[in-house]
């Protein structure tokens, strides 16, 4: 009972991951910190309750996680791959009563501390510690609970901690390739660190990390520190950088990453009360932090007030709710008044329509909730069971009156996911599922000179991607690196590996395909071979028995937690290691004087990048026999090289240790009916270009079609998008192709569509999607090329009417474009919905033009709602939608929140059939780094 009863008063504070906000709350002036603690602690209650709860996610918490525009803190770090008991355990003790949906960034990023509070902090001989009463107890949990129960959770504690970086600072040792200098590190007005002439806002970390999750920096520069943190952050143009810091004194480095950790959870704390019905406890927290000798707050406190918390409406729209609540017409408000204020500011008046509509009466009964949620919402089972609608009634309605006002509906819509968890069956072979893939996975930005970074790797597979490439190359001292030949720095291959094994299944337990292009001699080959046996070898999947003609793939159940190594084979490959190591060692000796400019040999590259026939190598530059590039000098660890180019005579094959660790044969396709593309372990691998090209004579796209039902395959970005944008994927996926790998650290429409296909959740209560979406039903069937027209004709794809209400949103972010809060505001939600034809012979397209009901139609398949003025919180549009098209189950749908000078504030991108029916809250992200937007949402309802 006291369990739940924690758990209860927990639950604000955790549903508050569930989603991300771009510009969170500013902790106020430096000279105010003082008063914002005060504020939060305002009565006795409010004081108790703070403390509680802060103790509590600590209790329930190992890590802090961030993402670009802010710091999460995140449930207890638990896997696919553990005991169904425990995973049972984790979610009864973290509440979530929905999936988390984390599609597009790092929000899910897991730091475990408990092992590193242990050694810092229990050990300590801190001076601010010494009021907590460590024993000498060794049981390691029971001197963990002690400190997470400690008196240094208090409000006293913390105010104690920023105190002192706000005054006085910590010193670190900061880290950088060339050195290692000593800083004092502050922090200004509650959200910049500063250390000497340099800045960082708070807002733009994404990720800090101790313990084990900073071995990789620590090795990176030999440096064996117990007290090191690497705080990742993003600058402009998406790209990401770390700060390394460490240090000796365990005061500094508990001062530093505790203050850290309480500025996050007081401004979660505070955009929670903003988002959600109440507003006793918002107008609590912020009364008095600016105010008049006379206890008033002006207008001018207000509008300070909204631009400090991001709230996105004009001075305009302000004034007319404060001339509202201004009865004594002074020009100031009292206690009441500011309630008031903000009463009428969280005001939902489509919230009010809607539950006029649904029950005409003050309150909703169990029978009407019924109702709702199944002929309304379109819930189906179990989610309609008898037991499962009554625990949802009561976890919402009034205890005393046992019914639902508007206010709890509001708190029970809020809560409901929008996508249905997915329904696949994995038992089917592995070419049967669209993949999530991944092209160029260590690039950060451009195709040429961008940053070579592990993060890459980290973050995509945090995001569910099934399929990384690593392209490898000659180092020195003939150990392997891996970047994009001469056109990037370098990466330690085994600093990759290392990260691969490491995250390749905390969010997904099916099987992790490991794209290698191979471009080193044989010396490194070995080398490559026996760091992928070292570090991945109790992973791989090895078909021992060489059972080369199996007739089907294994499937993503067989293959759990599974990693499958795919590389290229060449038309020649190494009969004897030997002959063909003294050949290269030949090769490289009378070359090894030969230099080139770079510049000169980058565009000699490139004019050479049209394929050779006969040639079976799998590379996106498809590059010419005679030429292929190494990266030298290069070092161990996963820093940026500048990379003199070198040209070799002769493309080196593969070794045979290599092979041997095989479980996909990377292919470059000629043509479909030569023996190679009959077995079953290949995977032709088809530039955009090249694929785009085959699929303009009938007969060849009807060849990819058949071939896809049972093999596998590969497309990837021609090698001319060097700003990294994507094409549109379901180009691809209409044929079948399973692995259609896009630049991710690019969100443009290709982007946006490849995450929506993989979006959906493994379950009710998953956090995460699997990375494998089952092929609809007309792509499973093994047909015949010649046979597929009269497939596809006969196949009978089903109408599907879209009919799409969208009604308001909630808590939208300031665009970096409007400087004042009293610039006009013009907001209006264009939607796009895009589909695709299997075959053209199908004649599949959209069969009705869009109608739009107080909106416009911008196209066949687009349209938009009126402008809304001035508002920004909580516009509302009631624009209804309505088209139709056929069902190719390849249907995704786009919202874009723009200005009308066409700025996006928003945006959000779904699969339509994944999407739940009836009234939902869409979860909205930033249109070019991809984050999500902390409780900023879109209300619709949408039936199909």
């Amino acid at each position: 009972m006291n369990e739940n009863k924690k758990t209860n008063q927990l639950r604000p504070t955790l549903n508050s991951t569930k989603s991300n906000y771009d510009k969170v709350f500013s902790y106020g002036d430096a000279n105010n910190e003082d008063d914002q603690l005060e504020c939060m602690s305002a009565n006795t209650s409010s004081q108790s309750s703070f403390k509680d709860s802060f103790k509590e996610i600590l209790r329930f918490t190992k890590n802090v996680v961030t993402s670009s525009s802010s710091v999460i803190i995140t449930p207890p770090l638990l896997s696919p791959t553990d005991s169904p008991s425990k995973q049972k355990n984790v979610l009864n003790k973290t509440d979530l009563s929905a999936p988390l949906f984390f599609p597009h960034g790092c929000e899910e990023r897991h730091i475990s501390t408990t092992n590193y509070i242990k050694e810092t902090i229990i050990d300590s001989k801190n001076p601010l510690l010494q009021d907590t009463d460590f024993n000498n107890n060794n049981n390691n949990n029971n001197n963990i609970a002690q400190f997470q129960n400690s008196d240094l959770n208090t409000n006293k504690k913390i105010k104690g901690y920023l105190e002192h970086m706000k005054s006085k600072g910590v010193t670190f040792i900061k880290v950088t390739r060339k050195k290692r200098t000593s800083y004092n590190f502050m922090l200004i007005k509650g959200k910049i660190i500063r250390w000497k002439d340099k800045y960082l806002d708070i807002d733009g970390i994404k990720d800090i990390r101790i313990g084990d999750d900073a071995n990789n920096y620590k090795n990176q520069f030999n440096i064996n520190e117990r007290y090191w943190i690497t705080i990742i952050y993003q600058v402009p143009k998406n790209k990401l950088k770390g700060l390394h810091v460490y240090t000796n004194s365990v005061e500094n480095f508990t001062i530093f990453y505790d203050s850290l950790c309480y500025i996050v959870k007081t401004r979660h704390e505070l955009m929670k009360q903003l988002s959600i019905p109440d507003n006793e406890e918002f107008a609590i927290a912020h009364w008095g932090c600016r105010k008049t000798n006379d206890g008033l707050i002006t207008f001018d406190d207000l509008v300070s007030m909204c631009l400090k918390y991001n709230l996105f409406c004009s001075s305009s729209f302000l004034r007319k709710i404060f001339i509202q609540v201004d009865t004594t017409e002074e020009g100031c408000l009292n206690y009441e008044g500011f309630k008031q204020f903000v009463k009428i500011l969280k005001t939902r008046r489509e919230m009010k329509d809607l539950f006029h509509k649904l029950v005409n009466k003050p309150y909703m009964d169990f029978e009407e909730f019924i109702n709702f949620v199944v002929n309304v919402q379109k819930e189906t089972w179990p989610n309609t069971s008898q037991d499962k609608l009554r625990g949802q009634f009561e976890k919402y309605s009034k205890k005393m009156l046992g019914v639902l006002t508007e206010k709890e509906l509001l708190k029970y819509l809020l809560d409901q996911p929008p996508l249905h968890p997915s329904k696949d069956n994995y038992n089917y072979p592995l070419n049967n599922y669209f993949i999530s893939s991944s092209h160029n996975t260590y690039l950060r930005g451009n195709q040429f000179g961008a940053t070579c970074t592990i993060e890459g790797y980290i973050e995509v597979l945090q995001r569910g991607c099934r399929c990384v490439e690593v392209d490898v190359w000659d180092g020195s001292d003939n150990m392997p690196v891996v970047c994009h030949g001469i056109l990037t720095d370098s990466l330690s291959l085994r600093s990759v590996l290392e990260v691969i094994r490491k995250y390749a299944f905390i969010t997904t337990p099916y099987p992790l395909i490991v794209s290698f292009e191979t471009h080193c001699k044989d010396t490194c080959q070995l080398v490559m071979a026996e760091l992928i046996t070292e570090l991945l070898g109790d992973c791989l999947y090895v078909d021992k028995d060489k059972k080369s003609t199996m007739n089907i793939l294994p499937s993503p159940n067989q293959l759990k937690n599974k990693i499958l190594i795919k590389v290229t084979k060449t038309l020649e490959t190494n009969s004897s290691s030997s002959n063909s190591s003294t050949n290269n060692n030949n090769n490289n000796n009378n070359n090894n004087n030969r230099t080139y400019n770079t510049d000169a040999a980058l565009n000699s590259g490139i004019s050479g990048m049209s394929s050779a026939s006969g040639s079976m190598y799998d590379s996106e530059y498809d590059l010419s026999p005679e030429v292929s590039y190494s990266c030298s000098n290069a070092t161990n660890a996963s820093t940026k090289v500048n990379n003199p180019l070198r040209i070799k005579k002769k493309r080196i094959p593969l070794i045979q240790e290599l092979l041997d660790l095989a479980a996909i044969n990377g292919l470059r396709f000629r043509n479909f009916s030569l023996q190679e593309s009959k077995t079953t372990k290949h995977s032709f691998s088809l530039s955009e270009k090249k694929y785009k090209s085959l699929i303009k004579d009938s007969s060849q796209k009807l060849a990819i079609d058949k071939h896809n039902r049972r093999y596998l395959m590969r497309t990837y970005p021609h090698a001319f998008r060097c700003r990294s944008t994507n094409f549109n994927p379901i180009l691809f996926w209409r044929l079948g192709v399973q692995m259609v790998a896009t630049n991710w650290q690019t969100n443009d429409l290709g982007q946006w569509l490849n995450i929506a296909m993989f979006q959906a959740p493994m379950g009710e209560k998953s956090y995460w999607n699997s990375g494998y979406v089952l092929k609809p039903r007309y792509l499973l069937k093994n047909v015949k090329a010649k046979e597929l027209n009269n497939f596809y004709r006969d196949w009978n794809f089903k109408i599907l009417e879209l009919n799409l209400d969208v009604l308001s949103a909630q808590l939208l972010p300031i665009p970096e474009s409007i400087k004042e809060i009293g610039e006009i505001l013009n907001l209006a939600v264009h939607v796009e919905v895009f589909t695709a034809p299997p075959v053209d012979t199908c004649a599949v397209k959209s069969i009705s033009s869009l109608q739009v009901e107080n909106g416009f139609v911008l196209g066949e398949m687009s349209g938009k709602t009126k402008y809304i003025k001035d508002n920004g919180f909580n516009p509302v549009w009631n624009s209804k939608f309505c088209m139709k098209f056929y069902n190719t189950e390849l249907n995704f749908i786009r919202f874009l929140i723009k200005s009308n000078d066409n700025v996006i504030v928003a945006t959000c991108c779904m699969k339509i059939t994944d999407m739940k029916k009836g009234y939902r809250h869409i979860p909205l992200f930033n249109n070019e780094t991809g984050e999500r937007f902390i409780f900023s949402t879109l209300f619709i309802k949408i039936d199909y």
